[in-house]
């Protein structure tokens, strides 16, 4: 009677332990305590070098990262004691998360866009009716102004799309060269460029009789209110649609990012260097806020406001 059953062989050709078993089995023992443990340190190493050979260089900034991780499901960026030093300042985070909140339907926009939405919005003007006759610009009524007070209200109470958690930071402030450098540079190139032999443009001076011809042909043909209300309000429309529209173009594109949410425990810093009379020096328990960016002046194209609450602040001199 055949026998059907499953006859055991062995793996080599003797048989015996197999060390071949036992070589796979290490490897993998090896390499997977390698990406639990070694994976994220070796990843950061690799990014902290390429970052470090081009601020160094270029900026003489010194930037280390020990260690993250990426969860892409998550939207979140985890990392660990990311050192930076530089000529003027130095800074420590022991630890931290940035978290992208790519699943938020409705977020904050930077205060920057808000105010070019107004300026959009604020500014009502009637169409050109059906006969051509162009109607005057309604004044702005007070509902418009609540709307748009609302709107700003319902805009703070939206959450932000990036939030930053961050624990145990440490900054030392020693110098600040390059503000001072970049003062001086602007004001000696100011000084090269301005050039006090440029002559004052001549006003011109309109002779008698053309001046008389041009009230008698302006008599003869006056315009009429409606045509010069079309005009006026034509050119107030043109250049308030170029203003804004050239001054949007003209924010860069990252200040959409903005605002960001930051959360901050256990913070020190210190102020001042060798050369100061005095040292100030500053913790916290506690710090929340966020970053925004908003309108500058007329030299600047955006300013960054950092609007933070500080819990159990200590500062010393």
């Amino acid at each position: 009677m055949a026998n059907n059953g499953l006859t055991a062989t062995p793996l080599g050709q003797q048989g015996g332990f197999n060390w071949l078993f036992l070589v796979d089995l290490i490897v993998c023992a090896i390499l997977a305590l390698f990406f639990i443990f070694y994976f994220n340190r070796t990843v950061s190493t690799i990014i902290s070098y390429a970052i470090r050979a081009w601020t160094w260089h270029k900026y003489r900034a010194y930037i280390d990262i020990t260690s993250f991780q990426l969860s892409p499901l998550g939207g979140r960026l985890f990392f660990k004691s990311i050192r930076y030093h530089g000529h003027n300042q130095t800074v420590f985070v022991h630890d931290g998360n940035i978290t992208w909140r790519y699943w938020l339907r409705q977020v904050q926009e930077p205060l920057i866009m808000q105010k070019v939405s107004q300026r959009y919005d604020s500014f009502d003007v009637d169409q050109t009716s059906s006969d051509g006759s162009q109607e005057k610009a309604r004044p702005r009524s007070k509902s418009v102004g609540r709307a748009e007070a609302a709107d700003a209200n319902r805009q703070r109470e939206l959450p932000c799309r990036i939030f930053v958690k961050v624990k145990g930071v440490e900054a030392f402030l020693y110098n600040q060269s390059p503000v001072y450098d970049n003062i001086i540079a602007n004001l000696q190139n100011t000084a090269r460029t301005k050039d006090p032999d440029v002559p004052s443009a001549e006003i011109p001076v309109m002779d008698s009789t053309k001046e008389k011809s041009a009230e008698a042909d302006g008599l003869d043909r006056q315009e009429t209110p409606s045509s010069v209300d079309e005009s006026l309000l034509a050119e107030t429309v043109s250049r308030t649609t170029t203003r804004t529209t050239t001054h949007e173009s003209a924010i860069p594109a990252f200040l959409r990012l903005f605002p960001i949410q930051v959360e901050c425990k256990k913070a020190a810093a210190a102020v001042g260097n060798e050369f100061t009379q005095s040292i100030l020096t500053a913790k916290l328990e506690n710090a929340s806020g966020r970053i925004d960016a908003d309108e500058a002046g007329a030299l600047d194209l955006y300013k960054l406001m950092f609007n933070f609450d500080f819990h159990d602040i200590n500062v010393a001199l």
